[in-house]
């Protein structure tokens, strides 16, 4: 087995979200797991603990989740090993980072790529989604006072016309009025608004759906509510709360996965399965909880 090696800690702080690229980790949990091994290499739990001590709400939910997966990954690719229970940096991995280090010092010129993904900006993007989410509150609660005022003024109109209309027989299409023009219709009653229950509108069989046509691209609100067999109205529900747990996000028209999609999307076909499920029952709970 090959034997661990330690790494500088002071290296961590020579290493921007470019030189991370360029080492292979490109995910913030993967970031997060390495930072603490070499931080606190040791048995696993207090790695572990490490890693995901600064995250809160649904990210912590999501990375102990993901946690075996994620250190099984690592492992599998030369940037961690194992033994004993400890975890520690593998020492190919300690190469590449002293060569990619040396290179910088070298000067070499490689394209800055678009920064990644840190923790202050996971909470950045979540204080965003809370105040896009108390908006829409305060604007659906404007809203129904307005739709209600409109339906009771339309009942009183209705119930006007009915008092002062005589009684007669139930006419043929051809009986007419004194005047001699044609008896108007009686108006047809305005349909009532469904709202889909989250049990329905959030399966695992839509969420798997969602990873699978999102993870090569991104799509359009017409193209997307195709494949997930939902109206515009059901769409835009789903996606409010799909965006509220970082599962999706919206670029200009296109919708595609976010970061906690991105990570899901990734994991094999057992691991996603148990994943899926714990999603679900997320979204369900956090659509009631903007439903109420």
């Amino acid at each position: 087995m090959t034997e661990p090696v330690a790494l500088d800690p002071q290296i961590l702080a020579s290493l921007n979200d470019q030189l991370w690229r360029r080492v292979g980790i490109t995910q913030t949990f993967d970031r997060l797991l390495v930072e603490a091994v070499v931080l606190h290499p040791g048995p696993i739990p207090g790695v572990r603990q490490a890693a995901g001590k600064n995250l809160t709400g649904g990210a912590a939910k999501f990375y102990e989740m993901s946690f075996p997966q994620l250190m099984r990954d690592l492992i599998k690719r030369g940037v961690l090993v194992e033994k004993n229970a400890l975890l520690a940096v593998h020492p190919g991995f300690v190469e590449k980072i002293r060569q990619v280090l040396a290179g910088q010092a070298a000067g070499q010129s490689h394209v800055e790529p678009t920064p990644g993904m840190t923790i202050e900006g996971l909470q950045v993007l979540a204080d965003l989604r809370a105040e896009r989410e108390k908006l829409a509150k305060a604007q659906r609660a404007r809203e129904a006072p307005e739709k209600s005022e409109k339906a009771t003024k339309t009942a009183k109109g209705a119930t006007t016309r009915k008092s002062s209309a005589e009684p007669r027989k139930r006419a043929s299409s051809s009986t007419t009025t004194d005047e001699g023009s044609a008896a108007p219709a009686p108006a047809a009653p305005a349909p009532a608004v469904h709202r889909t229950a989250a049990h329905t509108l959030f399966t695992s069989l839509r969420i798997n759906k969602l990873l699978d046509v999102l993870d090569t691209g991104s799509m359009n609100h017409d193209q997307l509510g195709g494949r997930l067999d939902l109206n515009k109205r059901d769409l835009e529900r789903f996606l409010s709360v799909a965006d509220a747990l970082g599962l999706t996000r919206l670029n200009g028209p296109l919708i595609e996965l976010h970061w906690q999609g991105r990570e899901l999307a990734k994991t094999t076909a057992a691991d996603r399965r148990v994943k899926v499920t714990d999603y679900v029952k997320m979204l369900r709970d956090k659509a009631a909880e903007l439903d109420a």
